[in-house]
């Protein structure tokens, strides 16, 4: 009985951190050519996964969690805990979009000099995320990691295995995988007030987003004006970029405060006008 209110109790906080992030699922990734070593394959996956879960915006459900998570429901089913309340079937499996890839080839190859060599290791895989609730791919796109030299022999007494040179080249995708995020997942949040201004000018924001979000230090956010205009018969949202801005400080779990670095004016104006705005992150 303890085990289980506890477990549920757990339940109810990781619900809540759910409600605050989006949920998706990474899938195992596929070999696109039956040479390629395992242990590359699951590397590179494991890399992608790591890149995901560094920016702090998404809880993520893999295959080896959501069994274990099955598993303990199953256990739960036929007991009666907190007044007869069980568990929602569905709150762990709530991912909206699944993020998969295709590893196409990682290549090395050893480079020699008049005294020593180096290997040379290059990584190219693809990605895509599909959208669950319709099944559609909303980006499919080809990652190709900067090139990377592992280190070089000094006088034959040491240097890179091929081993080494793919870990060095795996390291490289960090950034790689951070654009790919920034690309296609970017934060939205609006303005809560404008602290600083001069000139009529915005020149610094306090915004509605903080560490819960994965948001940080010198992020950058595009402001968009929201309004709607009829086209055909019907109302469309029309999106027009006014202004950025950059983080300069994480004010706790839902608040920072950042730099108006463009469009001041017209930040300061239509915010003081009411108009709908939406600030995105972009990177």
């Amino acid at each position: 009985m303890k085990n289980a209110i506890l477990f549920f109790s757990l339940l109810l906080i990781s619900s809540w951190c759910m409600a605050q992030k989006n949920t998706i699922a990474i899938t195992a990734f596929e070999k696109g050519s039956s040479n390629l070593d395992m242990q590359y394959v699951k590397a590179i996956e494991n890399s992608v996964k790591e890149g995901f879960q560094r920016t702090n915006r998404f809880v993520i459900v893999d295959r080896t969690n959501m069994r274990k998570v099955k598993e303990e429901k199953e256990l739960q089913k036929g007991e009666e805990f907190m007044d007869g309340s069980t568990v929602d079937q569905t709150s762990f499996e709530g991912a909206e979009q699944i993020v998969t890839g295709s590893i196409t080839s990682v290549s090395i190859e050893m480079k020699t000099t008049e005294k020593s060599y180096y290997y040379v290791c290059k990584i190219a895989f693809s990605l895509q995320i599909i959208e669950i609730s319709t099944g559609k791919i909303i980006a499919n796109e080809m990652i190709v990691p900067k090139q990377s030299f592992g280190a070089t022999l000094w006088n034959g007494t040491g240097g890179a295995t091929e081993q080494e040179a793919f870990f060095i080249a795996l390291k490289g995708m960090n950034r790689t995988i951070d654009k790919f995020v920034g690309r296609h997942f970017p934060m939205s949040t609006s303005i809560l007030e404008i602290t600083e201004a001069k000139n009529e000018k915005a020149k610094k924001v306090l915004i509605n987003i903080g560490s819960d979000a994965g948001a940080k230090k010198n992020q950058i956010y595009s402001v968009y004006e929201l309004t709607e205009m009829e086209v055909g018969g019907k109302m469309i949202e029309r999106k027009r970029e006014i202004g950025k801005l950059k983080i300069l400080k994480i004010e706790g779990a839902e608040l920072a405060m950042a730099s108006v670095t463009k469009g001041g004016e017209e930040v300061q104006s239509l915010f003081t006008s009411g108009s709908e705005l939406v600030c995105q992150s972009q990177n």
